[in-house]
């Protein structure tokens, strides 16, 4: 394979973002970096290896953020958003509350051309957005509730009013941008998408376990772009993953197993990077069915994990115990907090505060992969100590979601990430959303989001995360929080510069 020069699409892919948002800032090099007075030559494949990805490449419709490593390469954002969990312009250039904070306006990059010719414009920018924020066709609708109406001011302005203040609307414009050709609409009624964005890469080709990405020549950002084609390849095996790279099928694979991490250290054929990361394993409740709508059968099975024993199980001790709502590095993130302790006293008094002093049964969906089902495995060996007893119920990522979402299961577990702006999260899954899937219902939750939301002060935000923090890990859980995993992926040492 010859030069990159991907530096910017191979740091997406080795030290950007694991599923749809953003980490902690890496200190190594990525393959394709380039001093200065090198110049890199054009041309070349790049083959990777991931956990999985949505075959349809519907960023607003996957129900799976390891797409992302894909649709970050086809589409670009309409505001962006950095490895410091800052704003970062995109397709948008630049942006501006109204005083009240009930209106942001944004100004358009033009110049912008979609992979089917089209133009990139304030239609297109509105149309996006719009179809965002209807729950029938958007993962992403819990993020634009304060959304009342998107209109096109000229061709390359939009703005977007909202019902409320809302000083954390600019994080939910980090949208994938379409084509208005991407959606259409049969003689049926029947809507079909097309993944058709405006970044460097355009879809050749998309299987269940393959997707090939050709150089789109139109890109807006000329010059950035020396790779003529990109491969991706679902490879769920964390070890076939590497097996994979070190034969030479791929040349970058994210999340090899932890247990090769130190192997990987040593191997002089293998690049790596090794950071905090932002996917928390963590158990997902349903607090309106049985058994987990009593809050003290919720706090008996957190207090009966020992979590740093499965830190060591599932990843060979890299990761970070962590019951914050955010992850290690982030602004609301609190050091200072441990949640509840590791304690089968406490466990066991919880159960009889719940009316279940000889322990209960559940059966939980567990995302088929590693380290979910390690994860499963260790966690079902303690909490039996204390009498609860846990079915595993092993699926696919996508059917587990629905499976939790239709009530079948009252318990999920799989390793998830967070925004960077909380209150996008907050809404979607605790407060009064359509995408709340687990029952929640708190008020106190929904005040503190609605201050978070309009309140621009940071600190006040902090202390409202603090306090959110309290309630959702020790007073009132809803998803018990395990360790935050760290981000480990590696390529082929010899790609060259």
């Amino acid at each position: 394979m010859r030069s990159l020069k991907a530096a910017a699409l191979v740091s997406v892919l080795l030290i950007g973002l694991t599923s749809c948002s953003p980490a902690a800032p890496a200190q190594p090099s990525p393959p394709g970096s380039t001093t200065q007075a090198e110049q890199p030559k054009s041309g070349g494949t790049l083959k990777v290896a991931i956990q999985n990805f949505d075959p349809n490449l519907d960023p607003l419709t996957s129900r799976t953020g390891y797409s992302s490593h894909v649709t970050n390469v086809m589409y670009n954002k309409l505001i962006d958003i950095d490895v410091n969990s800052n704003l970062a312009p995109g397709l948008a250039t630049e942006w501006q509350f109204a005083p009240d904070a009930k209106s942001l306006t944004m100004k358009l990059r033009q110049g912008v051309k979609f992979q089917d010719g089209k133009d990139f414009n304030a239609e297109a920018a509105k149309g996006t957005i719009d179809r965002a924020r209807d729950p029938k066709e958007s993962s992403a609708a819990g993020t634009l509730q304060s959304v009342d109406k998107v209109e096109v001011v000229d061709p390359y302005t939009v703005r977007v009013s909202m019902t409320t203040p809302d000083v954390s609307i600019p994080f939910a414009m980090y949208l994938d941008v379409f084509s208005p050709g991407a959606v259409v609409v049969g003689a049926d009624g029947k809507k079909t998408y097309n993944p058709i964005g405006s970044g460097p890469f355009k879809l050749e080709t998309s299987t269940a376990d393959r997707v090939s990405l050709v150089k789109f020549d139109g890109y807006w950002d000329k010059g950035s772009t020396y790779l003529d084609r990109m491969e991706f390849f679902k490879i769920t095996d964390p070890i076939v993953r590497l097996s994979a790279l070190r034969a030479g099928d791929v040349d970058v694979v994210e999340a090899p197993s932890n247990q090769d991490i130190e192997a990987i250290k040593k191997d002089q054929s293998l690049g790596y990077i090794l950071r905090p990361g932002n996917i928390n394993y963590r158990f997902a409740l349903r607090v309106d069915m049985p058994p987990f709508n009593n809050v003290n059968l919720r706090r008996a099975m957190s207090y009966a994990i020992d979590r740093e024993a499965v830190n060591k199980a599932a990843f060979f001790g890299t990761g970070t115990v962590n019951q914050n709502f955010m992850y290690p590095g982030h602004w609301a993130y609190d050091p200072t907090f441990t949640g509840l302790p590791f304690d089968l006293e406490k466990a066991r008094n919880e159960l009889r505060l719940g009316g279940q002093p000889n322990g209960f049964k559940f059966s939980a969906t567990i995302v088929n992969r590693e380290p979910e089902l390690t994860v499963a495995q260790a966690v079902k060996a303690q909490i039996a100590k204390v009498g609860i007893e846990m079915e595993i119920v092993p699926e696919d990522s996508t059917k587990s979601f629905e499976s939790i979402r239709a009530g079948t299961y009252p318990v999920r577990h799989s390793g998830g990430s967070r925004g960077a702006e909380p209150v996008k999260d907050l809404e979607e899954f605790y407060g009064p959303s359509p995408t709340n899937t687990y029952g929640y219902k708190n008020a106190e939750v929904d005040k503190l989001i609605e201050l978070m939301r309009v309140n621009p002060d940071q600190k006040a935000r902090i202390d409202a995360m603090k306090r959110l923090n309290v309630i959702f890990a020790i007073e009132d859980p809803i998803t018990i929080r395990l360790v935050e995993a760290a981000e480990v992926k590696a390529w082929n040492a010899k790609l060259p510069a």
